[in-house]
């Protein structure tokens, strides 16, 4: 979606309890003020369980692959290496977490919440 400058109002309306919105992103591009929504970047790629206490399962995932996790609150970054698309995550703290990996050839960035 592309917003023209000036303000703008996001709404977001969930009319059953069967919703998830995981993450939106908004970046200011380098023409003129124009900024980006992105609510989920490769939708394909399902991650679960989320929350997640142990290992974390992301599918649709070609091939097994290093994993980037940041942790929001702290920006520490360590790279896994996932075995059919399972992480242990087991050992890190409480909190949200950013997820990095390539698929295809293409970026892709999910967000997670380890309890």
């Amino acid at each position: 979606m592309t917003l023209t400058a000036g303000k703008q109002t996001l709404r977001v309306y969930a009319s059953h309890a069967d919703f998830n919105l995981n993450w939106i992103e908004f970046a200011a591009t380098t023409q003129a003020a124009r900024t980006t929504a992105v609510v989920e970047q490769e939708p394909s790629i399902r991650m679960y369980p989320n929350p997640v206490v142990n290992l974390l399962t992301v599918g649709n995932v070609k091939g097994d692959g290093l994993f980037t996790i940041t942790n929001v609150a702290t920006s520490q970054t360590i790279i896994i290496k996932a075995t059919n698309g399972i992480l242990d995550v087991s050992k890190l703290t409480q909190g949200v977490y950013i997820l990095k990996f390539t698929n295809n050839g293409k970026p892709v960035t999910k967000k997670f919440v380890k309890m």
